[in-house]
């Protein structure tokens, strides 16, 4: 059973529950994680078997992970606040429908390269 499960990360969270999650999304694959209730262990699939993890186990991403869900954070943060500023400021929502329309254009106007 597993003793003691941990993450330096921001982005992981452990949590103590009893719910039976499992992370293997269908068929098993090379380097796929699943918790298995019947063992009442995390176990990953090395390409042909389910293999048990040890008592101990570490998580972890790697920094260009940390870095792109950074990345996302702030800009989803970036966009909400552009999005609260423009309900009262009528300049700056003109500026982002203007983005928008742009940003279609460009959508367009790469794809119709990419065809012909």
């Amino acid at each position: 059973m597993i003793k003691q499960l941990s993450s330096n990360s921001q982005h992981i969270f452990l949590s103590q529950s009893n719910s039976k999650a499992y992370f293997s999304p269908g068929a098993a694959g090379s380097g796929m994680v699943r918790y298995n209730p019947n063992m009442s262990r995390l176990e990953v699939n090395d390409g042909a078997v389910w293999l048990g993890l040890g008592d101990d186990i570490h998580l972890s991403l790697s920094n260009d992970a940390l870095k792109v869900i950074d990345w996302a954070i702030n800009k989803m943060r970036e966009e909400e606040q552009l999005a609260q500023l423009a309900q009262s400021h009528p300049t700056l929502r003109a500026a982002l429908d203007n983005v928008e329309q742009a940003r279609r254009e460009l959508d367009l106007i790469f794809n119709l390269t990419k065809t012909y």
